[in-house]
């Protein structure tokens, strides 16, 4: 049943395409690391266009380098929060960092944004909400629909025809 609804969720609301990746720990950056990240950056970009040997090198060179600064920098950070976690702040810090931690191990099967029926895009929980209610209240009112063959499935009337033709109801 799960299936059939988002499958025509999917057809009516239409589903937004982007590339998503993971966002990175950044906190602890300090401006040695930005600065030894983009000259390793630059050292990549010029080696895929040169393809010379010593330029590859001098990126991997650039590559482990910035692996060191990097371990060094996250340690002295991590050292750092460790200490200040001792204090009447860091107790504010670990909720703080419990609540971050919550967030972002959420169910990634829930849509984040979808179009409006006018072509907004809405983001925010309640206008998501909103949307979908408007939606299926359309989708599974008889009268609206012009159906009148209808059954009541958990107190929601639902259209047969609708559901005999995705295959949900034989």
């Amino acid at each position: 049943m799960t299936a059939c609804i988002k499958k025509v969720a999917k057809e009516v609301l239409k589903e937004m395409k982007g590339i998503w990746h993971a966002p990175r720990e950044t906190w602890w950056w300090d401006d040695e690391v930005q600065v030894a990240i983009k000259s390793k950056k630059a050292c990549l970009k010029t080696s895929q266009r040169s393809k010379e040997v010593e330029d590859l090198t001098r990126y991997k060179l650039a590559r482990n380098k910035v692996e060191k600064i990097v371990g060094k920098a996250r340690a002295k950070k991590y050292d750092d929060l460790y200490n200040s976690l001792n204090s009447k702040d860091g107790e504010k810090a670990i909720y703080k960092m419990a609540k971050v931690r919550e967030r972002m191990t959420r169910d990634l099967d829930h849509v984040r944004c979808i179009k409006s029926e006018d072509g907004r895009v809405l983001i925010k929980n309640e206008d998501i909400e909103g949307r979908w209610k408007e939606y299926f209240y359309v989708l599974l009112t008889p009268r609206v629909i012009g159906l009148q063959k209808a059954i009541l499935f958990k107190g929601t009337p639902l259209c047969v025809d609708i559901y005999t033709k995705l295959g949900c109801l034989k």
